[in-house]
């Protein structure tokens, strides 16, 4: 009987297998904390509806979805684009060249057609002044 003795006197000077109260300011009743979680309940259900309400118009799938670009990815648009620098200085002096060079082009062109068409002229009149 003295180890018995010994064991319930080791057990009563052991505090750790002695529970301790809880504190104070988590003492509460457990339809108080019933009610605190109903409440944070609701309060979730309405911002995912509000969130849900404000924001259909952003779980619209996209127009194009392959194995390429799943949903997550932002689709590849390959459709050409306007100018958009056209006020430019470096586009606008590479623009005013071009269309420089093909107005002298033109001009040349239409020269050259000239000189051609009086060589003829003059052929047919050589042409026609040999017997």
């Amino acid at each position: 009987m003295s180890a018995a003795a010994g064991a319930d006197a080791d057990a009563a000077t052991c505090s750790c297998h002695v529970p301790t109260p809880p504190p104070e300011e988590c003492a509460e009743a457990a339809e108080a904390l019933d009610a605190l979680l109903h409440a944070e309940t609701q309060a979730r259900l309405q911002r995912r509806t509000l969130q849900g309400t404000s924001t259909g118009d952003w779980e619209e799938p996209f127009p194009y979805c392959s194995v390429f670009a799943p949903p997550c990815m932002f689709p590849i648009r390959t459709a050409p684009l306007p100018l958009f620098m056209s006020d430019d200085s470096v586009v606008s002096g590479i623009r005013a060249s071009l269309l420089k060079e093909r107005q002298d082009s033109a001009v040349a062109e239409a020269a050259m057609e000239e000189a051609e068409l009086a060589a003829l002229e003059l052929k047919c009149m050589l042409l026609e002044s040999t017997p």
